[in-house]
């Protein structure tokens, strides 16, 4: 909370220059009786690092996207970050409907599922699990990079042809040994969902996912479109992942 006196000023030269993006972003005023209110600080290495601002974050890019396709006109949106504090707030009543990833989907429907639907979401496939990194560097260690990615890339191979191998491989190797047993016990399960519903892709992927990505990004306002306008080769660096598709007869 501070009290500290403010001061804005609307003259100031925008940081990273007028073609900077601009970001849609929800945010939280909580306000004590006696008019204090909370700020948190921006980080380093950001645009106006240091500077006050009201806690919040980005609006969810999928939001945009359900209002569009089910007719859901959404009131008032706050961020909450974090999928496993926004299913506490949910089961508390603190809010109605957010988006969550698959494992807190799943432990919302098993605590609570008799007070919650699940709304349909987008029906194309888009990249998840997604490896990311520099692609100087990429190119620079593609001998590496290449077996890191064929190994991924098998894995989801097995994974989809058999779920149950990642708690096999996990227990062969005393993985994750520290989590509480109801924990591991549902290891499986979130895999068979997750291969059910193409989180993990067989063979890694490929250009028609990121394509996917595409639609989905424009509809929801994060890219500028038309998706068909949009190469993948402008975004994606995909080498790595058509040599282990090759590698593995994919």
């Amino acid at each position: 909370m501070t009290s500290m006196p403010l001061v804005a000023d609307a003259h100031a030269v925008r940081q990273g220059g007028p073609e900077r993006e601009a970001v849609e972003v929800a945010v939280g005023v909580l306000v004590r009786a006696d008019g204090a209110f909370l700020l948190t600080s921006r980080p380093a290495g950001k645009a106006y690092a240091g500077y006050w601002e009201f806690p919040g974050g980005k609006l969810e890019p999928g939001e945009s996207v359900e209002q569009a396709h089910e007719g859901i006109q959404f009131g008032d949106r706050s961020y909450v970050p974090g999928s496993e504090n926004r299913i506490i707030a949910m089961m508390k009543g603190q809010i109605k409907a957010s988006i969550v990833d698959l494992a807190n989907k799943n432990t919302l429907m098993e605590k609570a599922g008799d007070r919650f639907t699940i709304l349909p979401g987008v029906s194309s496939p888009a990249s998840d699990e997604t490896l990311f990194g520099n692609v100087d560097w990429i190119k620079a260690n593609e001998k590496q990079v290449d077996i890191i990615v064929t190994e991924f890339a098998r894995l989801w191979v097995e994974m989809n042809a058999d779920p149950s191998v990642i708690e096999r491989e996990r227990a062969k190797r005393n993985l994750m040994a520290e989590q509480p047993k109801e924990v591991l016990a549902k290891v499986t399960a979130f895999y068979v969902t997750s291969t059910k519903e193409g989180i993990y892709a067989p063979g890694g992927g490929s250009a028609e996912v990121a394509k996917s990505d595409f639609e989905f990004y424009v509809e929801a306002g994060q890219m500028q479109g038309p998706a068909a306008s949009l190469n993948v080769s402008d975004f994606w660096y995909l080498g790595p992942l058509e040599r282990a598709r090759k590698a593995i007869g994919k």
